[in-house]
C-alpha cells in the first residue's frame, strides 16, 4: 500500500512538473507574442506618422511662399523642427549649400580656415577633392595622382577615400551637395556655413535675425552687403534635402530624401535621392 502511494505521489509530482513547464512556456510565448504585437503596432504607427509628416512638409514646400505660421520653427536652412508630435524634421534648401562638383575656392578656403587649417593645408585638401574628380591622372601638384576617380562625386561619403581629416569630411557633408544647380543663396545656408564664409559678427547677426518673422532679403543685404548677382540669388529654390525621423514607442523610422519640386507641373514631386537611416 505504501509502495503504491509512493508511486502515485511520484506520478503526481512528474505531472505537476510537466504542467508547470508547459504553463511557463505558454506564459513566455504569450509575453513574446504580446511584445511582437506591440512592436508591430509601434512600427505601423511610426510608418503612418512618417508618411503624414512627409506629406505635410511636401505640401508646405509646394504651396507656401513664406514660413507657415502654424509651424513656428519652420525653416529651410537646416535647423531641426517639429511638424507633428514625435516627428522631427530637417529641411535644407540646396541653393544654400556649396556645389562639391564646381568648388568655389574662396568659400571653401574660408570654411577650411574656420576649422583651423592654415592656407597651405587648405589648398592641399581642396586640390585633393579637385584631383579626385578631374578628367586626368596628373595631380594639381604635377605628380601622378595616387588615387583618382576622374568623375563627379556622387555621394559625399567618397571624401573618406581622400585621406582627409574627419572634421573636414563632416564639414563638407554638412555644407555641400552633389545635387547643386543654379546660383548660390547664402540666406538659406546652414549656420555652420555662414560662420565659415562671413565675418563672425555678421554671421551671428544673420543667424539670430533670420528666425524672426520680419527678416527679409533687404535686411539680409543690409547686414551682409550681399546682393543678387549672376552668381547669387536671394530667394528659395525648389530643390530640397528633407530628413524626417518618426518615433512611436521603440519603433524608429528615419529617412533622407532629396526633392526637385515643380509646383506647376503634373508630376510636381521628383525624388532624386533616398536614404533609409533607420527602420527599427
Amino acid at each position: 500500500m505504501k509502495q503504491q502511494f509512493g508511486i502515485a505521489l511520484l506520478q503526481v509530482l512528474i505531472i505537476t512538473m510537466i504542467l508547470s513547464t508547459v504553463a511557463l512556456f505558454i506564459t513566455k510565448t504569450a509575453k513574446q507574442q504580446i511584445a511582437y504585437a506591440s512592436l508591430f503596432n509601434d512600427k505601423t504607427a511610426a510608418l503612418v506618422l512618417y508618411r503624414d509628416t512627409r506629406s505635410k512638409v511636401l505640401y508646405k514646400l509646394l504651396t507656401e511662399t513664406s514660413a507657415p505660421t502654424e509651424i513656428p520653427d519652420w525653416n529651410v536652412y537646416g535647423r531641426p523642427f517639429s511638424v507633428t508630435k514625435n516627428a522631427s524634421v530637417w529641411v535644407q534648401d540646396l541653393s544654400g549649400m556649396l556645389d562639391i562638383h564646381y568648388i568655389n575656392q574662396s568659400k571653401f578656403m574660408k570654411l577650411l580656415e574656420s576649422l583651423g587649417y592654415n592656407e597651405d593645408e587648405a589648398f592641399e585638401a581642396l586640390n585633393k577633392i579637385k584631383d579626385w574628380q578631374d578628367e586626368n591622372r596628373i595631380s594639381l601638384y604635377f605628380h601622378p595622382e595616387p588615387d583618382y576617380k576622374n568623375g563627379a562625386i556622387h555621394d559625399t561619403s567618397e571624401l573618406y577615400r581622400l585621406n582627409l581629416r574627419e572634421d573636414l569630411v563632416n564639414m563638407m557633408k554638412s555644407n555641400s551637395t552633389v545635387h547643386k544647380g543654379g546660383r548660390f543663396n547664402p540666406m538659406n545656408s546652414p549656420d555652420s556655413l555662414l560662420r565659415g564664409i562671413l565675418p563672425s559678427n555678421v554671421a551671428e547677426q544673420v543667424i539670430a535675425e533670420r528666425t524672426t518673422s520680419d527678416f527679409s532679403t533687404r535686411r539680409f543685404s543690409i547686414i551682409t552687403g550681399i546682393v543678387e548677382s549672376d552668381r547669387v540669388v536671394l530667394y528659395t529654390s525648389n530643390n530640397f534635402q528633407v530628413n524626417i525621423e518618426a518615433k512611436v514607442g521603440t519603433a524608429v523610422i528615419a529617412k533622407k530624401e532629396v526633392f526637385k519640386l515643380k509646383p506647376t507641373k503634373n508630376s510636381p514631386v521628383n525624388v532624386v535621392e533616398k536614404v533609409v537611416y533607420k527602420y527599427d
